[in-house]
Protein backbone atom coordinates (compact mmCIF):
# COMPACT_ATOMS: atom_id res chain seq x y z
CA UNK A 1 0.00 0.00 0.00
CA UNK A 2 1.53 3.41 -0.99
CA UNK A 3 0.54 6.57 1.21
CA UNK A 4 1.81 10.01 -0.01
CA UNK A 5 0.90 12.95 1.24
CA UNK A 6 -1.74 15.78 -0.46
CA UNK A 7 0.60 18.56 -0.32
CA UNK A 8 4.67 18.26 -1.80
CA UNK A 9 7.00 19.43 1.06
CA UNK A 10 9.02 22.17 1.42
CA UNK A 11 12.92 21.91 0.69
CA UNK A 12 15.22 21.22 3.98
CA UNK A 13 18.25 22.01 2.25
CA UNK A 14 18.20 25.96 1.49
CA UNK A 15 20.58 26.82 -1.00
CA UNK A 16 22.87 30.33 -0.53
CA UNK A 17 24.32 32.29 -3.51
CA UNK A 18 26.63 34.26 -3.11
CA UNK A 19 26.60 37.89 -4.51
CA UNK A 20 26.90 41.60 -4.16
CA UNK A 21 25.69 42.85 -0.75
CA UNK A 22 24.27 46.31 0.23
CA UNK A 23 27.43 47.77 2.00
CA UNK A 24 29.39 46.91 -1.26
CA UNK A 25 31.25 43.94 -0.03
CA UNK A 26 30.75 40.50 -1.43
CA UNK A 27 28.71 37.65 0.57
CA UNK A 28 31.93 35.40 -1.45
CA UNK A 29 34.13 35.96 1.24
CA UNK A 30 31.95 36.04 4.14
CA UNK A 31 30.74 32.72 3.05
CA UNK A 32 34.41 31.52 2.29
CA UNK A 33 35.11 32.16 5.85
CA UNK A 34 32.31 30.24 6.96
CA UNK A 35 32.95 27.09 4.90
CA UNK A 36 36.24 27.52 6.45
CA UNK A 37 34.98 27.80 9.97
CA UNK A 38 32.80 23.94 9.58
CA UNK A 39 29.63 26.33 9.04
CA UNK A 40 29.04 26.02 6.03
CA UNK A 41 29.24 23.87 2.33
CA UNK A 42 30.26 24.84 -1.04
CA UNK A 43 27.83 22.70 -2.77
CA UNK A 44 29.06 24.29 -6.36
CA UNK A 45 30.81 27.59 -7.50
CA UNK A 46 29.09 30.55 -5.64
CA UNK A 47 26.42 27.85 -4.29
CA UNK A 48 26.09 27.11 -0.41
CA UNK A 49 24.30 25.53 2.03
CA UNK A 50 24.37 24.89 5.98
CA UNK A 51 26.22 21.92 7.29
CA UNK A 52 22.93 21.73 9.22
CA UNK A 53 20.88 21.46 6.39
CA UNK A 54 23.16 18.99 4.18
CA UNK A 55 23.80 16.46 6.82
CA UNK A 56 20.41 16.03 8.39
CA UNK A 57 18.96 15.66 5.25
CA UNK A 58 18.15 12.29 3.56
CA UNK A 59 20.26 11.21 0.25
CA UNK A 60 17.72 11.95 -2.35
CA UNK A 61 17.19 15.43 -0.85
CA UNK A 62 21.13 16.28 -1.25
CA UNK A 63 20.81 14.58 -4.72
CA UNK A 64 18.29 16.86 -5.35
CA UNK A 65 19.93 19.90 -3.75
CA UNK A 66 23.26 19.18 -5.82
CA UNK A 67 20.94 19.08 -9.17
CA UNK A 68 19.36 22.73 -8.34
CA UNK A 69 22.77 23.39 -7.71
CA UNK A 70 24.21 22.09 -10.68
CA UNK A 71 21.31 24.28 -12.68
CA UNK A 72 22.35 27.58 -11.40
CA UNK A 73 25.93 27.37 -12.04
CA UNK A 74 25.84 25.57 -15.85
CA UNK A 75 23.72 27.53 -19.08
CA UNK A 76 20.88 24.90 -19.90
CA UNK A 77 21.95 21.74 -18.59
CA UNK A 78 20.16 18.88 -19.85
CA UNK A 79 19.60 16.13 -17.07
CA UNK A 80 19.32 12.35 -18.11
CA UNK A 81 19.68 9.58 -16.82
CA UNK A 82 19.09 8.77 -12.75
CA UNK A 83 18.93 12.91 -11.99
CA UNK A 84 16.15 13.18 -14.56
CA UNK A 85 14.30 10.32 -13.03
CA UNK A 86 14.83 11.76 -9.44
CA UNK A 87 13.98 15.26 -11.25
CA UNK A 88 10.27 13.51 -12.13
CA UNK A 89 9.90 12.50 -9.00
CA UNK A 90 10.30 8.89 -9.95
CA UNK A 91 11.06 6.45 -6.84
CA UNK A 92 14.44 4.26 -6.96
CA UNK A 93 15.77 2.12 -4.89
CA UNK A 94 18.56 4.45 -3.91
CA UNK A 95 19.58 7.95 -4.08
CA UNK A 96 21.71 8.98 -6.88
CA UNK A 97 25.43 9.33 -6.09
CA UNK A 98 26.12 11.87 -8.98
CA UNK A 99 24.37 14.44 -11.29
CA UNK A 100 23.93 12.91 -14.38
CA UNK A 101 23.93 15.74 -17.89
CA UNK A 102 24.69 16.14 -21.36
CA UNK A 103 27.61 17.04 -22.81
CA UNK A 104 28.50 18.77 -26.34
CA UNK A 105 31.77 17.01 -25.61
CA UNK A 106 33.14 14.07 -27.56
CA UNK A 107 35.02 12.43 -25.49
CA UNK A 108 32.73 9.60 -24.01
CA UNK A 109 31.52 9.71 -20.00
CA UNK A 110 33.43 12.13 -17.49
CA UNK A 111 33.50 12.88 -14.08
CA UNK A 112 33.46 16.17 -12.78
CA UNK A 113 34.64 16.54 -8.45
CA UNK A 114 33.10 19.46 -7.24
CA UNK A 115 35.65 21.39 -4.98
CA UNK A 116 36.03 20.12 -1.26
CA UNK A 117 32.72 21.04 0.15
CA UNK A 118 34.75 21.99 3.48
CA UNK A 119 37.26 24.11 2.01
CA UNK A 120 40.31 24.45 4.09
CA UNK A 121 38.74 22.70 7.44
CA UNK A 122 38.71 18.82 7.98
CA UNK A 123 35.33 17.25 6.97
CA UNK A 124 35.89 14.65 10.35
CA UNK A 125 36.16 18.23 12.29
CA UNK A 126 32.74 19.38 10.62
CA UNK A 127 31.08 16.21 11.65
CA UNK A 128 31.87 15.81 14.91
CA UNK A 129 31.20 19.59 15.37
CA UNK A 130 28.19 19.72 13.95
CA UNK A 131 27.21 16.67 15.89
CA UNK A 132 28.15 18.14 19.63
CA UNK A 133 26.10 20.87 18.31
CA UNK A 134 22.85 19.25 17.17
CA UNK A 135 23.50 16.00 19.78
CA UNK A 136 19.81 15.96 20.38
CA UNK A 137 18.57 15.76 17.30
CA UNK A 138 20.70 13.34 16.06
CA UNK A 139 19.71 11.23 18.87
CA UNK A 140 15.82 10.92 17.55
CA UNK A 141 16.91 11.56 13.70
CA UNK A 142 15.21 8.72 11.40
CA UNK A 143 17.22 6.55 9.42
CA UNK A 144 17.55 8.44 6.55
CA UNK A 145 20.08 10.80 8.01
CA UNK A 146 23.78 10.84 7.64
CA UNK A 147 24.04 9.17 11.35
CA UNK A 148 27.40 7.37 11.16
CA UNK A 149 30.69 8.52 10.85
CA UNK A 150 31.39 6.95 8.06
CA UNK A 151 28.28 8.40 6.42
CA UNK A 152 28.67 11.49 7.52
CA UNK A 153 32.15 11.74 6.21
CA UNK A 154 31.06 10.94 3.06
CA UNK A 155 28.08 12.69 2.70
CA UNK A 156 30.19 16.27 3.26
CA UNK A 157 32.57 14.82 0.28
CA UNK A 158 29.57 16.29 -1.95
CA UNK A 159 27.90 15.36 -4.82
CA UNK A 160 30.28 15.37 -8.52
CA UNK A 161 28.69 15.78 -11.93
CA UNK A 162 28.88 12.85 -14.38
CA UNK A 163 28.80 14.20 -18.12
CA UNK A 164 27.45 12.16 -20.96
CA UNK A 165 27.69 12.46 -24.77
CA UNK A 166 24.23 12.97 -26.39
CA UNK A 167 22.28 9.73 -26.70
CA UNK A 168 22.89 8.04 -30.29
CA UNK A 169 19.56 8.32 -32.47
CA UNK A 170 18.41 5.33 -33.86
CA UNK A 171 20.25 3.78 -36.66
CA UNK A 172 23.40 6.41 -36.17
CA UNK A 173 26.81 5.91 -35.07
CA UNK A 174 28.55 7.20 -32.68
CA UNK A 175 30.81 9.59 -35.32
CA UNK A 176 27.82 10.12 -37.16
CA UNK A 177 25.92 11.60 -34.12
CA UNK A 178 29.15 13.63 -32.90
CA UNK A 179 28.69 15.51 -35.79
CA UNK A 180 25.33 15.95 -35.55
CA UNK A 181 26.16 17.54 -31.88
CA UNK A 182 28.51 19.63 -33.62
CA UNK A 183 25.94 21.43 -35.60
CA UNK A 184 24.11 21.43 -32.57
CA UNK A 185 21.80 18.56 -31.90
CA UNK A 186 20.13 17.66 -28.91
CA UNK A 187 18.27 14.20 -28.32
CA UNK A 188 14.20 14.68 -27.53
CA UNK A 189 13.83 17.10 -24.42
CA UNK A 190 11.24 19.17 -22.18
CA UNK A 191 11.32 22.00 -19.72
CA UNK A 192 10.20 20.69 -16.65
CA UNK A 193 8.02 22.79 -14.32
CA UNK A 194 9.48 22.16 -10.77
CA UNK A 195 6.99 23.45 -8.33
CA UNK A 196 5.50 20.01 -8.16
CA UNK A 197 8.82 18.20 -6.33
CA UNK A 198 8.68 17.99 -2.87
CA UNK A 199 12.08 18.91 -1.17
CA UNK A 200 13.31 21.00 -4.58
CA UNK A 201 14.85 24.03 -3.47
CA UNK A 202 12.44 27.37 -4.38
CA UNK A 203 15.01 29.00 -5.90
CA UNK A 204 15.17 27.04 -9.25
CA UNK A 205 12.05 27.11 -10.84
CA UNK A 206 12.99 24.95 -13.87
CA UNK A 207 14.87 22.49 -15.56
CA UNK A 208 15.75 20.90 -19.19
CA UNK A 209 15.31 17.25 -18.47
CA UNK A 210 15.22 14.37 -21.36
CA UNK A 211 12.25 12.98 -22.94
CA UNK A 212 10.92 10.53 -20.22
CA UNK A 213 10.26 7.50 -22.14
CA UNK A 214 14.25 8.18 -23.44
CA UNK A 215 15.31 8.66 -20.07
CA UNK A 216 13.54 4.80 -18.91
CA UNK A 217 15.23 3.09 -22.31
CA UNK A 218 18.74 4.80 -21.41
CA UNK A 219 18.68 4.17 -17.84
CA UNK A 220 16.82 0.73 -16.82
CA UNK A 221 19.50 -1.09 -18.88
CA UNK A 222 21.82 -0.60 -17.30
CA UNK A 223 20.40 -0.79 -13.93
CA UNK A 224 20.80 -3.66 -11.68
CA UNK A 225 17.37 -5.57 -12.68
CA UNK A 226 15.54 -5.16 -9.46
CA UNK A 227 15.84 -0.93 -9.64
CA UNK A 228 14.75 -0.96 -13.27
CA UNK A 229 11.94 -3.28 -12.51
CA UNK A 230 11.22 -0.50 -9.32
CA UNK A 231 11.59 2.42 -12.20
CA UNK A 232 9.34 1.01 -14.74
CA UNK A 233 6.61 -0.54 -12.30
CA UNK A 234 6.29 3.16 -10.81
CA UNK A 235 6.22 4.91 -14.40
CA UNK A 236 3.64 2.43 -15.81
CA UNK A 237 1.70 2.79 -12.36
CA UNK A 238 1.48 6.59 -13.10
CA UNK A 239 3.48 7.16 -10.27
CA UNK A 240 5.64 9.97 -11.09
CA UNK A 241 5.88 12.93 -9.39
CA UNK A 242 5.39 14.94 -12.41
CA UNK A 243 2.38 13.57 -13.65
CA UNK A 244 4.17 12.14 -16.18
CA UNK A 245 3.03 8.34 -17.12
CA UNK A 246 3.53 6.08 -19.87
CA UNK A 247 2.15 2.64 -20.92
CA UNK A 248 4.16 -0.01 -22.21
CA UNK A 249 3.04 0.17 -25.73
CA UNK A 250 4.27 4.21 -25.64
CA UNK A 251 7.52 3.11 -24.04
CA UNK A 252 8.69 0.14 -25.96
CA UNK A 253 9.32 2.45 -29.18
CA UNK A 254 12.41 3.60 -27.48
CA UNK A 255 14.13 0.54 -27.72
CA UNK A 256 15.30 1.92 -31.12
CA UNK A 257 17.77 4.23 -28.97
CA UNK A 258 19.50 1.31 -27.58
CA UNK A 259 22.17 0.07 -30.14
CA UNK A 260 23.93 -3.10 -27.52
CA UNK A 261 22.26 -6.40 -28.10
CA UNK A 262 22.41 -7.07 -24.67
CA UNK A 263 21.17 -4.02 -23.41
CA UNK A 264 18.40 -4.37 -25.66
CA UNK A 265 17.69 -7.51 -24.56
CA UNK A 266 17.66 -6.44 -20.85
CA UNK A 267 15.38 -3.73 -22.02
CA UNK A 268 12.34 -5.83 -23.91
CA UNK A 269 12.76 -8.40 -20.38
CA UNK A 270 12.51 -5.83 -17.64
CA UNK A 271 9.79 -4.54 -19.83
CA UNK A 272 7.95 -7.53 -20.01
CA UNK A 273 8.10 -8.19 -16.19
CA UNK A 274 7.07 -4.26 -15.47
CA UNK A 275 3.07 -4.42 -13.60
CA UNK A 276 1.74 -1.12 -13.29
CA UNK A 277 -0.28 -2.69 -10.06
CA UNK A 278 2.95 -2.38 -7.64
CA UNK A 279 1.71 0.09 -5.90
CA UNK A 280 5.43 1.33 -4.15
CA UNK A 281 9.38 0.40 -4.54
CA UNK A 282 8.94 -2.13 -1.82
CA UNK A 283 6.07 -3.83 -3.39
CA UNK A 284 8.05 -3.75 -6.45
CA UNK A 285 10.93 -5.04 -5.10
CA UNK A 286 9.02 -7.74 -3.30
CA UNK A 287 7.87 -9.02 -6.79
CA UNK A 288 11.14 -9.11 -7.97
CA UNK A 289 12.50 -11.10 -4.59
CA UNK A 290 9.57 -13.37 -5.45
CA UNK A 291 10.65 -14.48 -8.87
CA UNK A 292 13.87 -15.04 -8.10
CA UNK A 293 13.08 -17.39 -5.10
CA UNK A 294 11.32 -19.63 -7.43
CA UNK A 295 7.63 -19.03 -6.33
CA UNK A 296 4.62 -18.87 -8.69
CA UNK A 297 3.98 -14.81 -9.23
CA UNK A 298 1.06 -13.43 -7.35
CA UNK A 299 -2.12 -11.79 -8.21
CA UNK A 300 -1.54 -8.02 -7.25
CA UNK A 301 -4.33 -5.55 -5.53
CA UNK A 302 -7.08 -8.10 -4.56
CA UNK A 303 -9.83 -6.52 -2.85
CA UNK A 304 -11.66 -8.57 0.19
CA UNK A 305 -15.06 -7.67 1.28
CA UNK A 306 -14.44 -7.83 5.26
CA UNK A 307 -18.13 -6.79 6.72
CA UNK A 308 -18.78 -3.15 6.26
CA UNK A 309 -15.32 -2.71 4.90
CA UNK A 310 -13.20 -3.78 2.03
CA UNK A 311 -9.47 -4.72 2.34
CA UNK A 312 -7.14 -4.38 -1.09
CA UNK A 313 -3.71 -6.49 -0.23
CA UNK A 314 -0.82 -6.36 -2.20
CA UNK A 315 -0.48 -10.14 -3.42
CA UNK A 316 -2.19 -12.82 -2.94
CA UNK A 317 -1.76 -16.43 -4.12
CA UNK A 318 -5.49 -18.21 -4.99
CA UNK A 319 -4.49 -21.42 -5.58
CA UNK A 320 -3.02 -22.22 -2.06
CA UNK A 321 -5.34 -19.02 -0.37
CA UNK A 322 -2.04 -16.98 0.93
CA UNK A 323 -2.00 -13.40 1.14
CA UNK A 324 0.98 -11.26 1.04
CA UNK A 325 1.95 -7.98 2.73
CA UNK A 326 4.78 -5.77 2.50
CA UNK A 327 5.30 -3.46 5.48
CA UNK A 328 6.93 -0.69 4.67
CA UNK A 329 8.03 2.06 7.10
CA UNK A 330 5.91 5.20 5.67
CA UNK A 331 2.48 4.48 6.59
CA UNK A 332 3.85 4.08 10.52
CA UNK A 333 6.22 6.81 10.63
CA UNK A 334 4.06 9.05 8.75
CA UNK A 335 0.67 7.85 9.67
CA UNK A 336 -0.25 12.10 11.39
CA UNK A 337 0.61 13.73 7.94
CA UNK A 338 -0.46 10.69 5.51
CA UNK A 339 -4.08 9.68 7.23
CA UNK A 340 -4.75 11.81 10.14
CA UNK A 341 -4.16 9.16 12.54
CA UNK A 342 -2.06 8.22 14.97
CA UNK A 343 0.77 5.50 14.17
CA UNK A 344 -0.40 3.62 16.99
CA UNK A 345 -3.83 3.72 15.84
CA UNK A 346 -2.37 2.58 11.89
CA UNK A 347 -0.88 -0.67 13.78
CA UNK A 348 -4.58 -1.42 15.48
CA UNK A 349 -5.93 -1.20 12.66
CA UNK A 350 -3.58 -3.36 10.55
CA UNK A 351 -4.24 -6.08 13.35
CA UNK A 352 -8.24 -5.89 12.96
CA UNK A 353 -8.12 -5.95 9.39
CA UNK A 354 -5.55 -9.07 9.32
CA UNK A 355 -7.79 -10.75 11.95
CA UNK A 356 -10.76 -10.56 9.49
CA UNK A 357 -8.55 -12.05 6.39
CA UNK A 358 -7.22 -15.37 8.68
CA UNK A 359 -11.01 -15.51 9.58
CA UNK A 360 -12.03 -15.84 5.73
CA UNK A 361 -9.52 -18.91 5.57
CA UNK A 362 -6.50 -16.78 4.33
CA UNK A 363 -2.79 -17.25 5.68
CA UNK A 364 -1.26 -13.93 6.09
CA UNK A 365 2.43 -13.51 5.64
CA UNK A 366 4.36 -10.18 6.23
CA UNK A 367 7.31 -8.45 5.33
CA UNK A 368 9.95 -5.67 5.75
CA UNK A 369 12.33 -3.87 4.13
CA UNK A 370 15.52 -5.71 5.91
CA UNK A 371 13.47 -9.62 4.51
CA UNK A 372 13.52 -7.94 1.25
CA UNK A 373 17.39 -8.08 1.55
CA UNK A 374 17.44 -11.48 3.18
CA UNK A 375 15.68 -13.35 0.67
CA UNK A 376 16.38 -16.51 2.84
CA UNK A 377 13.87 -15.11 5.17
CA UNK A 378 11.07 -14.22 2.84
CA UNK A 379 11.78 -17.58 1.37
CA UNK A 380 11.04 -19.36 4.43
CA UNK A 381 7.88 -17.52 5.40
CA UNK A 382 6.52 -18.26 1.45
CA UNK A 383 7.72 -22.02 1.85
CA UNK A 384 5.44 -22.39 5.16
CA UNK A 385 3.06 -20.64 4.09
CA UNK A 386 2.37 -22.97 0.90
CA UNK A 387 3.27 -20.97 -1.78
CA UNK A 388 3.73 -23.35 -4.76
CA UNK A 389 6.88 -22.98 -6.94
CA UNK A 390 6.80 -21.33 -10.16
CA UNK A 391 7.35 -23.33 -13.75
CA UNK A 392 9.05 -20.49 -15.65
CA UNK A 393 13.17 -19.47 -14.61
CA UNK A 394 13.69 -17.29 -11.74
CA UNK A 395 14.71 -13.64 -12.83
CA UNK A 396 18.52 -13.70 -11.77
CA UNK A 397 18.81 -16.40 -14.77
CA UNK A 398 16.16 -14.42 -17.28
CA UNK A 399 18.21 -11.14 -16.73
CA UNK A 400 21.56 -12.46 -17.14
CA UNK A 401 24.53 -10.02 -17.60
Amino acid sequence: MDLRPAQGRPARIELIRSGELPDGGHSGLRLKNQVNAGEALRLRRGVYVTVSDWLDAPPWERHLAATAATQLTRTAPIFCRETALALHGIGMLGAPQVVQLRTDHQGGTRLLRPSPTTGAADPTSVLHQHQHQHQHRHQNQDDDGARSPAAGVAALRGIPTRLHEHVRPPHMTRPETRILVRGGFTAPHLQLEMGFRDHWPADVRQCLVEELGLVIADTVPRMEEAAGVVVLDAVLGGRAASGVALTRAELSPWGTWIHSQRLLTRWEQALQFADPLAESAGESLSRVRIHELGFEPPVLQVSFELGSTVARVDFYWPGCGVVGEFDGKVKYLRAGELSGVSAEEVVWQEKLREDALRARGLHVVRWTWDDLHRPGVLQARLHAAGVPAATNQPLKKSFEK
